[in-house]
């Protein structure tokens, strides 16, 4: 279970042979999860995300995932 998902992406571009292409791209998700979570099992649904993406198979493009995983803090009553 997911709270919250943010994702930042940084491309690194080049021009070789008078065309200009992305070399790289780097995606940095950070997802917060409740607390208590399984960061690992985080960790492969997100990786299987990127491997099973229609976006990332049709780019030749190297992608590179960064993951952040932050556990939200429990609210103290009043």
């Amino acid at each position: 279970e997911f709270l919250s998902l943010e994702i930042d992406a940084t491309g690194i571009v080049d021009r070789r042979e008078g065309v200009t292409r992305f070399m790289e791209i780097v995606l940095r998700p950070l997802v917060t999860v409740p607390a208590g979570s399984d960061h690992e099992r985080v960790l492969h649904a997100l990786e299987k995300t990127e491997k099973n993406c229609l976006v990332s198979a049709s780019l030749s493009t190297l992608i590179r995932l960064e993951p952040q995983i932050n556990e939200a803090r429990a609210l103290v009553g009043c």
